[in-house]
């Protein structure tokens, strides 16, 4: 009978001893209107679960402004990707023109100088001045030249 009983469930048979637990206190990292408790005082709560809620207008509105912010980032990229627009790669290109023209000039300027001065006609310093007008010129010409291929460049990965 001993062994009978020795064996017998231990189910029904209350457990002796105490339990301890641990308080935890729950609150929100932000301040905020509470909108939903989702449990009481004193109810289980599983891993996971949402115990309430706050009010959210001012994180929808902190996420519309980055979204917004993240589009206008993009269109910037975009922008930045393809170069200049078409009329200002025209303008650049017009100066240019410009430049090459007023080199033109000041090279056959620089040729008559030359030929006065060996008649006799005109002094030293005005072919300096010549000379000196068709460089300054040239350098204008291979400023704009560069302009003119940078217009088409995409902007620096750095910008």
């Amino acid at each position: 009978m001993l062994i009978v009983t020795g064996c017998g469930g231990h189910a029904d048979r209350p457990l002796l001893g105490y339990v301890e637990g641990e308080y935890v206190r729950i609150a929100a990292p932000f301040a905020g209107q509470l909108q939903q408790l989702s449990v009481r005082r004193g109810g289980e709560v599983a891993v996971g679960a949402p115990v309430f809620a706050l009010e959210r207008d001012n994180e929808v509105a902190a996420r519309r402004q980055a979204e917004q912010q993240l589009q206008s980032a993009l269109a910037r990229l975009d922008n930045l990707k393809t170069g200049k627009r078409p009329s200002e790669v025209q303008a650049v290109a017009e100066q240019l023109r410009q430049a090459m023209a007023a080199r033109e000039l000041a090279a056959a300027n620089l040729r008559r100088q030359e030929q006065l001065q060996a008649s006799g006609f005109v002094s030293a310093a005005a072919i300096d001045d010549a000379r000196t007008q068709l460089r300054r010129d040239e350098a204008q010409v291979a400023s704009l030249q560069g302009q003119v291929a940078t217009t088409k460049l995409p902007a620096p990965a750095g910008r």
